[in-house]
């Protein structure tokens, strides 16, 4: 039910980079950006942040912000 619930959150967002999104498989406590409990494997955080935001090379750091 979660990574049913995580995927559909995926759909909603938009990345203007068009990077491909890293989950896939089907256990999402092993996917990037996804924290679960030890005890009962239950999403606990997220972590969606942006790891290209800080790149030099691009001025303008809204072409990498996911939206949605």
């Amino acid at each position: 039910m979660e990574r049913k619930a995580l995927l559909n959150f995926k759909e909603g967002l938009t990345d203007p980079s068009g990077r491909p999104f890293s989950w896939r498989g089907k256990d999402c406590c092993s996917w990037d950006g996804v924290q679960c409990s030890d005890k009962l494997g239950h999403v606990t955080k997220l972590k969606v942040h942006n790891l290209y935001s800080s790149n030099p090379d691009v001025p303008d750091v809204t072409a990498y912000a996911l939206g949605g």
